[in-house]
C-alpha cells in the first residue's frame, strides 16, 4: 500500500525528472561534441525533441493531481458557493470529455502510424510508440480528474499521506510564517523612517 501511495504522489514527477535529465545531458553532450570536437550526435536532437514533447504531456496529469493548473475564475468567483461548486464540477466533466477526445485522436494517430510503419528519421523507432505514450498520458489525466473528484468528497485526514503536514503542524508553520512576515515588515518600516 505504501508503494501505491508513493506512486500516486510521485509517478509523474519521476518521469518528468528522467526526461529532464535525458534532455539536459544530451543537449550538453552535443554542445561539447560540436564545439570541442567538431562532431555531434546525429540522434540526440531527436531524443531531446521527444523528451520535451513527452514532458509536456506528462505534466498534464501532474498539474491535475496537485490542482496547480491555471484557471480564470473571476466570473465564477462572483457566484454563490453552491453554484461555484457546480460550475467547477462541470468544468471537470468538460475537461474529462476533452481529454477523452484527445485520447481517441492520439490512439487514431498511433494506429495510422502503425499501419504505414512510420519510423522516426534518426532513431528509426516506430512513431506509433510516441503516439501510444501520448494516449496513455491522456488516459492518466482522465484518471487523475476522476481521482480528484472523488478525493473532494474524502475527509482530509483520510487523504493525508506520509510526508504531508497534519493540521497542528500546518498551524505551527503558518504561525512561524506570519511571525517572519511581521518581522520583515517591521524592519522595512524601520528602514523607511531613517
Amino acid at each position: 500500500m505504501a508503494a501505491l501511495k508513493w506512486l500516486d504522489k510521485h509517478f509523474e514527477h519521476v518521469i518528468l525528472a528522467v526526461l529532464l535529465v535525458i534532455l539536459t545531458l544530451l543537449s550538453f553532450l552535443n554542445v561539447i561534441l560540436r564545439y570541442a570536437f567538431q562532431s555531434g550526435l546525429s540522434w540526440s536532437d531527436e531524443v531531446c525533441k521527444y523528451a520535451l514533447v513527452l514532458s509536456g504531456f506528462v505534466s498534464v496529469p501532474c498539474w491535475i493531481r496537485y490542482n496547480t493548473g491555471i484557471r480564470v475564475d473571476a466570473l465564477v468567483g462572483m457566484f454563490p458557493e453552491k453554484l461555484k461548486t457546480m460550475l467547477l464540477y462541470l468544468t471537470d466533466l468538460l475537461m474529462i470529455g476533452f481529454l477523452g477526445f484527445m485520447t481517441k485522436g492520439a490512439a487514431d494517430m498511433a494506429a495510422t502510424c502503425a499501419s504505414v510503419n512510420q519510423k522516426s528519421p534518426a532513431l528509426q523507432i516506430p512513431m506509433a510508440w510516441l503516439y501510444e505514450l501520448i494516449a496513455f498520458f491522456f488516459l492518466l489525466s482522465i484518471f487523475r480528474y476522476v481521482q480528484m473528484i472523488i478525493l473532494k468528497h474524502v475527509p482530509a485526514e483520510v487523504e493525508l499521506a506520509e510526508g504531508e503536514l497534519t493540521e497542528e503542524e500546518q498551524a505551527a508553520l503558518d504561525k512561524m510564517e506570519a511571525q517572519a512576515e511581521a518581522s520583515i515588515s517591521g524592519k522595512r518600516d524601520e528602514g523607511g523612517n531613517r
